[in-house]
């Protein structure tokens, strides 16, 4: 199975679509290059796929695309995040981390595929969805959101991994893990 292709924005200040006409804005790449390669600007991506589109999206493009599919969520993307880092706006300490990495190993044995990567404030786990869950109304994003919460209370109740829930929605960027982030 090909790995998903996966837009990603330069940085998160891409304006979305609609109704901007600048859809070259965005570019699709395979899920492994987003997450592996190293860029020189705050490029962020996001979890769905849609590479006729290549866009920053937002809700009122939904109704546009509704008749050709929608928009496909094939990740589900989660931001762990160290309480003590953003009540401080320091770093996640290595201790937190190293308590948090003891949780990943047992997610590890339910979630072989998934990537994590340390971010500043914590950590993000990155999955492929077995299936795309579309979305081609309001009703489909309000359930994309209940799903979403649904697994980080599975994560919390199962692994004590207690993701952030506001990443619900469906069209949130996430900043790549090697990005070069702004000052």
């Amino acid at each position: 199975v090909a790995p998903p292709l996966i837009p990603i924005m330069a940085d998160a200040h891409v304006t979305a679509w609609p109704p901007n006409d600048q859809r070259g804005e965005g570019l699709y790449a395979p899920l492994r290059d987003v997450l592996g390669c190293t860029y020189e600007t705050d490029v962020h991506f996001a979890a769905y796929s849609r590479p006729d589109t290549p866009a920053r999206l937002k809700n009122e493009a939904l109704p546009l695309l509704a008749a050709s599919g929608g928009v496909a969520m094939v990740l589900m993307t989660f931001d762990v995040d160290c309480e003590e880092a953003h009540r401080t706006k320091q770093p996640a300490s290595d201790v937190w981390f190293e308590e948090e990495f003891q949780k990943l190993g047992l997610l590890d044995a339910v979630m072989p595929s998934a990537f994590v990567a340390r971010s500043r404030g914590g950590y993000r786990i990155v999955t492929v969805l077995a299936r795309p869950f579309a979305i081609i109304d309001a009703e489909g994003k309000d359930l994309w959101a209940l799903h979403y919460r649904r697994c980080c209370a599975y994560l919390a109740r199962t692994f004590g991994v207690v993701a952030d829930p506001a990443c619900a929605d469906w069209a949130r960027l996430y900043r790549a893990p090697y990005a070069t982030r702004d000052a």
